[in-house]
């Protein structure tokens, strides 16, 4: 992104031109968030600016690239040395001005990597906390907690998709009903699994009534299971209730399926920015992330036809008629037989497929015991630190990681036509 370190602020950062701070306009129009910072921690240099509108923006970057930095900049832990940061038209931090607004006045969710959850609360104490601290939310915790509407309000309960930054605040039931927390109320965070503390959180930090939420890679300590399904979490809360989400990562697949728009960081410095969908098929995405294998998430409906033509609850049984076996979903046109699901058919679901799970050949293969086998285009490839990342077009886009070895004996490029073959155990069900 271009510097102009003497153009006029002319109403934007000071001592840059509004075109070069922000780059494209957010989606939406009216900005909310916009954030141009330099700073210096220790000998490492942070120079920071972009926009976004009321979406999921993900920053992507390596460790030390200044992903947390950034974040805590914004959330006011830290002072920008020269800049301006400005949250819904109010300025939250100008050097020149000699404005730097305290965190708890910031109105701004933070969700961290650790839940750093209260142990001596229950789940609903939690949940509380953040909310009994909020304007208009006054009475015991009992009569808080029963102030609650009719789901048929809105989306999910939520009066509207402007109700946060509009300044009503989401009600802990209307929460409780999004992140699926019924069941854990009464209970301590100890009793908790990681990703359940990391729901919690999640729900405490949107209770206090903020007008955005930052999240520092929050999937980071959990498993891939917890993971998937918190992505789900995240989306279903920005889809219920509105709030814009600014969400650290060096995952490309949380990226890809939380986010609109991206900014690529490197070096302390915003590398790149704009639509994430510029940067599919690229290799931009991957460059800027870590070095973890890529995952594949792909929303799928549960069809009914299997092997023996049954009904997707009893299809494919094994020898025992235990509940093993396989089921069907339906992906871009394309049928996939996955492990077994008791997901009725019609039902949406969401699969994982690891880039390292695919295998790629010539010729179609014979006499496989693979259960999907099919045909696509190498839309792209491009180098990464792990080999190279083939992306395959065939009714739906799949990453395929393959060495580079085997990219020259295959003498792959892009255009050509590959079949590839995915066992059926290697497809995860997220949420089972």
């Amino acid at each position: 992104m271009g510097r102009n370190r003497d153009a006029s602020g002319g109403g934007g950062p000071v001592g840059r031109a509004p075109e070069q701070a922000h780059g494209q306009m957010p989606a939406g129009g009216t900005p909310v968030l916009e954030v141009d910072i330099r700073a210096a921690v220790g000998s490492f240099r942070l120079d920071v600016a972009f926009r976004m509108g009321r979406e999921i923006m993900a920053i992507l970057g390596p460790s030390g690239s200044g992903k947390s930095l950034t974040l805590g900049h914004i959330a006011g832990f830290r002072r920008c040395g020269e800049g301006r940061i400005s949250l819904s038209g109010r300025v939250l931090c100008d050097p020149v001005a000699g404005i730097h607004l305290k965190p708890e006045k910031r109105r701004i969710g933070y969700v961290l990597q650790e839940p750093c959850l209260f142990p001596h609360l229950s789940v609903q104490g939690n949940l509380l906390y953040g909310y009994s601290g909020t304007p208009g939310s006054t009475g015991t915790a009992a009569e808080l907690w029963h102030a609650t509407r009719s789901v048929s309000d809105g989306p999910h309960g939520a009066a509207s998709a402007g109700s946060v930054s509009d300044g009503c605040l989401i009600r802990p039931s209307d929460l409780v009903e999004v992140l699926r927390l019924g069941d854990l109320l009464h209970r301590k965070p100890a009793t908790l699994s990681g990703g359940e503390k990391q729901r919690v959180a999640l729900g405490r930090a949107l209770l206090s009534g903020p007008e955005m939420l930052l999240m520092d890679e929050p999937m980071s300590s959990l498993d891939a299971e917890s993971r998937w399904r918190l992505l789900g979490y995240v989306r279903d809360v920005h889809a219920g209730f509105g709030i814009p989400i600014l969400y650290v990562t060096h995952a490309v697949e949380e990226a890809q399926f939380l986010a609109s728009s991206v900014g690529l960081l490197g070096g302390g410095r915003m590398v790149e920015h704009g639509p994430i969908d510029r940067f599919r098929g690229t290799g931009k995405l991957f460059s800027a992330a870590g070095s973890k294998p890529v995952v594949n998430l792909l929303e799928a409906t549960v069809v009914e036809s299997c092997q023996d033509k049954r009904e997707v609850l009893h299809c494919v049984q094994d020898d025992g008629g235990g509940p093993g076996g396989l089921s069907e979903v339906a992906v871009g046109g394309k049928r996939l037989r996955i492990p077994r699901t008791e997901r009725p058919r019609g039902a949406r679901v969401l699969i994982s497929i690891s880039s390292t799970d695919v295998i790629v050949t010539r010729e179609h293969p014979a006499a496989m015991s693979a259960d999907n086998i099919y045909c696509g285009k190498v839309r792209s490839m491009f180098d990464t630190r792990r080999g190279v990342l083939l992306l395959l077009g065939s009714g739906f886009d799949l990453y395929v990681e393959v060495t580079r070895a085997a990219t020259e004996q295959l003498n792959i490029r892009e255009g050509d036509e590959l079949h590839y073959i995915v066992k059926a155990d290697a497809i995860r069900v997220v949420g089972e």
